[in-house]
């Protein structure tokens, strides 16, 4: 009797079959993987996003509510196309200079101003010099982007009981910022105006 030889390799049908297999599982793996690294980019996305927001309301909250009015210029204005801007933008002197006891030999006063600028939110800032009307034609100021992709930057002013586009006056007590953004959304926030002084120079 004839015995059968023994097979010592796999057919081509189940080497197929595993590879296919293989490839099935390898696809799944690169699709959770893939999956994950969107996930967290975009989680870090919407982080870096609400972080920006936050530090931009910060910096509004402290320049407007320490806002001063200086006697030989009074330099506040805000409007469309103020500071050269593609949106609204502001400009104001604001005491929210720290500078505990007094300690640092500069004062706590400087101009501030906002814009938008290629779809950029820009904060402008000039030293103590530029209240003068003669040096503020000459330094330039800091500028810091604080939000991207910036579509639009609408400002109103709580004025004898109604809402104004244009502030250059005193009599305002709140100010209603939105910030609208490609794809990102709308913000809006109210800063109230209730304990800016005048300051004689």
């Amino acid at each position: 009797m004839r015995r059968k030889p023994l097979s010592n390799g796999f057919t081509l049908l189940e080497l197929l079959t595993a590879i296919s297999i293989f490839s099935l599982m390898s696809l799944l793996a690169y699709a959770l993987m893939d999956g994950v690294t969107r996930f967290q980019k975009a989680g870090m996305e919407i982080t870096q996003n609400i972080e920006a927001y936050q530090k931009t309301m910060q910096w509004l909250h402290r320049d407007i509510t320490h806002m001063v009015f200086h006697i030989s210029e009074f330099n506040f204005h805000a409007g469309v196309g103020v500071l050269d801007s593609d949106s609204g933008g502001m400009i104001m002197v604001s005491g929210g200079l720290p500078n505990p006891s007094m300690a640092l030999k500069r004062s706590h006063l400087f101009k501030v101003g906002y814009r938008v600028k290629k779809n950029n939110l820009e904060r402008l800032t000039w030293s103590l010099d530029a209240l003068n009307r003669q040096s503020a034609e000459t330094q330039k100021p800091q500028i810091d982007v604080l939000l991207t992709d910036v579509e639009q930057l609408h400002l109103r002013f709580y004025q004898d009981r109604q809402w104004i586009h244009e502030w250059n006056s005193k009599n305002v007590s709140a100010v209603h910022l939105q910030i609208k953004r490609k794809q990102k959304g709308t913000v809006e926030r109210i800063f109230l105006l209730t304990g800016y002084g005048l300051l004689k120079s």
